[in-house]
């Protein structure tokens, strides 16, 4: 933070004589993300939107300075998007809303230029599934996701390229968990199937990459919770038991890892118990009370 702050002094200083010069305001502008970037990941809500703000402001005043400059058009978008995150975290929905669908408007219009912003325009839609959820329309979040799916899946390399394999997954794993929550199992079933399909390539691939393997097991995990929804209660206990080694795996590897520490073996413990008491069974008391 220290370095930022000094950084963002002196391109402050560097902008202030010379307001004009698009270069500057955009080295100003990269200063100003990292501050409210570490404000953000401090939980310091004011701060940080306080920093986005003028990093948008600075990224609005790049494109009129040259409109017809792709990288800082892009900048606008970068700024929406970041801001409504903030804005997300701190429930001003549809704030966050307006946010990134202006940060989808601008991808979208570079998209067909620059493929590779394709990633981008993806996490977007992403977003805007996020704030339709916290708003309670989950059409619209659905929308959103299969929005993002198809984006990704329309990129050319789609097939083979790893980040686009691996948010494809994210995706399905986000509409079965939607669809799942409106009470449609049989709709959710074909997406966490997808999502599972997805990772556990990935894994194949690259045995010793852990994030893939947990992301693996979380996948499994929803799939677990269709199948119990279904009342398909053998293929759930198939799941839950070839999960358990890996989850074993991954909780052993690293106590510093909360999201395997605390999420994926307390959803691997609950499942276990949700399938223990529709066969009649006393939950794993003391697992689950650990």
């Amino acid at each position: 933070l220290a370095a930022f702050t000094s950084a963002a002094d002196t391109t402050a200083q560097l902008l202030a004589r010379s307001p004009g010069d698009g270069q500057r305001v955009f080295d100003h502008a990269q200063s100003v993300y990292w501050v409210g970037y570490i404000a953000w990941r401090r939980g310091k809500a004011d701060e940080a939107e306080k920093a986005f703000l003028e990093y948008r402001d600075l990224a609005r005043q790049l494109v009129r300075i040259d409109a017809a400059n792709a990288d800082w058009r892009l900048e606008t978008a970068y700024a929406s998007q970041n801001l409504g995150v903030v804005l997300l975290d701190r429930n001003r929905v549809a704030e966050a809303l307006a946010s990134f669908s202006e940060a989808r408007e601008v991808l979208e219009a570079i998209a067909g230029s620059r493929p590779a912003v394709a990633f981008e325009l993806a996490e977007a839609h992403g977003w805007i599934a996020k704030a339709h959820e916290a708003s309670g329309d989950y059409a619209a979040a659905i929308a959103a996701q299969q929005a993002r799916l198809g984006v990704l899946r329309a990129m050319p390399d789609a097939a083979r390229n790893k980040q686009a394999l691996r948010n494809g997954a994210n995706a399905s794993f986000e509409l079965a968990r939607l669809k799942l929550n409106l009470g449609d199992a049989r709709a959710a079933h074909a997406d966490a199937r997808s999502s599972v399909e997805a990772v556990d390539a990935l894994v194949a691939a690259d045995a010793d990459n852990l994030f893939w393997l947990s992301e693996a097991c979380f996948n499994r995990l929803r799939l677990a919770e269709v199948e119990l929804a279904l009342g398909r209660r053998e293929e759930a206990r198939r799941i839950l038991r070839a999960v358990r080694p890996d989850t074993a795996r991954l909780v052993a590897s690293d106590a510093t890892a909360l999201n395997w520490q605390v999420s994926l073996d307390g959803l691997l413990v609950a499942l276990e118990a949700e399938l223990a008491a529709a066969d009649g069974q006393g939950a794993p008391g003391g697992q689950a009370q650990a």
